[in-house]
């Protein structure tokens, strides 16, 4: 029972266009198109159909692998654009 559980959640999670996990001090990507812009304050990330734009302070790409992102930074908003 708890190996079908996950099954259906890792199916879930594949299906979807994106995923944005958002955690004390870190924010996670999964199934980006690509990286539109980044420096020490911003990233811009491109999301398919939508772009977001993560603003805050000391930016580190602390993971990046084929289309996962795991940047870590001191977050001071979070905001979708087209």
């Amino acid at each position: 029972m708890v190996n079908n559980m996950l099954r259906n959640l890792v199916s879930y999670v594949k299906d979807k266009d994106y995923l944005i996990g958002i955690y004390k001090n870190k924010v996670y990507i999964y199934n980006y198109k690509y990286i539109v812009d980044v420096d020490s304050d911003n990233i811009k990330i491109n999301l398919g159909d939508k772009k977001i734009k993560i603003n805050g302070k000391n930016l580190v790409v602390e993971k990046l692998e084929n289309k996962e992102v795991l940047i870590k930074l001191e977050c001071k908003g979070i905001e979708f654009y087209e």
